[in-house]
């Protein structure tokens, strides 16, 4: 299914704009299918699995940016992956968790303006996409971490990464919606490890009520907000905060 970004409640309107649903396995193939209809429903038929633990790169071949990230768990199982406008979507359909190495199989290098992230090292998601990690699932990423937003539905483990927020927001209400929620919304599981947060945007900014390990406030005239009783149990530099 495919929603706008603000969620469930507003699946996209494809009968209005015809969409193209691209699929590639371990970035390989050329399968599409086309969402039609006003409920946003899409399907991609013939993709052959080779192995469980293929990667599974889907996204919109068309001016809609929408892209996920999964992982299968055989040769067989039908895949069923919702996509949200302006949110890359980190999951897996094993036991997890996906890490950024699935997302370096396929993307941006590969299909610009079409791939929102690129993954060479670091992973770094475009200017104004979501990363989204849906309930039910882990992200692992295994190496920094640059986006304008996170959601956390599932679990996300930072271990001693670095997790760069360039986007702002205050909106303390959790959704795929781009605009004014918070850059940090979770309403699953963070673990920090020994990572660092660094709120990089230029807006008003809620900080989520989660312990951090290492969190760095660094823009320059940015009025940050506790979201209630926060925790920094090892490194809180100030860093250009007015």
């Amino acid at each position: 299914m495919l929603f706008r970004s603000g969620g469930a409640a507003s699946q996209y309107n494809c009968a209005s704009q015809n969409l193209t649903v691209a699929v590639r396995v371990e970035g390989a193939g050329s399968y599409s299918g086309t969402c039609t209809g006003s409920d946003g429903a899409y399907s991609v038929s013939g993709v052959t699995i080779n192995a469980a633990g293929d990667t599974v790169t889907i996204f919109i071949d068309g001016t809609v940016i929408a892209a996920a990230v999964t992982r299968a768990s055989d040769t067989t199982s039908n895949i069923g992956v919702d996509l949200y406008s302006n949110a890359v979507v980190a999951r897996h359909e094993d036991a997890g968790p996906i890490t950024s190495a699935s997302f370096s199989v396929y993307d941006s290098d590969n299909y610009n303006n079409r791939v929102p992230f690129t993954a060479n090292g670091t992973l770094v998601v475009d200017n104004g996409i979501k990363l989204f990690v849906p309930s039910g699932y882990t992200f692992t990423p295994g190496v920094d971490v640059t986006t304008n937003a996170l959601f956390v539905q599932g679990t996300f483990n930072q271990g001693a990464t670095t997790l760069t927020l360039n986007g702002g927001g205050t909106n303390t209400s959790c959704s795929t919606a781009t605009g004014t929620m918070i850059p940090l919304c979770v309403s699953g599981t963070f673990n920090v490890g020994t990572g660092t947060t660094n709120f990089a945007g230029n807006a008003a900014t809620t900080l989520t009520t989660i312990t951090y390990y290492n969190l760095t406030l660094n823009q320059s005239g940015t009025t940050f907000t506790l979201g209630g009783a926060t925790t920094v149990s090892n490194d809180l530099p100030l860093l250009r905060v007015r």
